[in-house]
């Protein structure tokens, strides 16, 4: 498998466009805004974008899946998430998000949460490791979530060093993950060793 950032940066415009059509096809097919981002290891708001350029209606929620998708969202702004952070990852405006908090009770803060910066790309802490692994990959943190069955907004706040991995299962899965695209998991784990499985990074370039 390649890396899908690197693809990105090389397509022409006309490769883009074919993208963005293939996105919008996607939820014309019937999947959700979630599957596509994930498929597509892009965010929502992405996906949003495509469907308004191409005149494609998204599937329409069915009333216990919006409840569960603003709980979502008030369950992220509690995990420290902003905002625009929150929006942004699932496609929506600041004032849905707000309301969503409002609903569930969650206090919304005024601060613009942990800034961007604060994110280490580096190989001294796991954080920066756990970021520098899914770059090389090219998934985006909600990608990851759902991939890994955290709640959305969870992979941010590792990458930040603002939670642990603590769960059995999700530690079970990241590891499933590593294998599955060449990220050695004693390099994530420990810092010790080379980033990539040779074996496996080789058998990724030849797919």
């Amino acid at each position: 498998m390649t890396d899908k950032k690197t693809d990105a940066a090389r397509m022409s415009h006309s490769d883009r466009r074919q993208r963005r059509r293939q996105i919008s096809d996607a939820i014309a097919n019937g999947l959700s805004i979630a599957e596509v981002a994930s498929q597509f290891a892009i965010c929502p708001g992405t996906v949003s974008d495509a469907c308004r350029e191409f005149g494609v209606s998204p599937r329409k929620l069915t009333k216990s899946a919006r409840k569960k998708r603003r709980r979502q969202m008030s369950e992220a702004i509690s995990n420290g998430l902003s905002l625009a952070e929150v929006a942004s990852q699932f496609g929506m405006t600041s004032a849905t998000v707000r309301n969503a908090c409002r609903e569930y009770g969650v206090k919304v803060s005024s601060k613009p949460g942990y800034p961007r910066e604060s994110i280490a790309l580096d190989d001294k802490t796991f954080a920066g490791r756990l970021r520098k692994g899914r770059l090389l990959i090219g998934f985006s943190q909600q990608a990851m979530d759902i991939q890994l069955g955290l709640p959305i907004g969870t992979f941010t706040l590792l990458e930040m060093g603002k939670q642990k991995l603590v769960r059995l299962e999700g530690i079970s899965t990241l590891a499933k993950w590593c294998a599955r695209y060449g990220i050695s998991l004693r390099w994530l784990f420990t810092g010790e060793g080379r980033i990539a499985e040779t074996e496996a990074s080789s058998k990724r370039k030849a797919s």
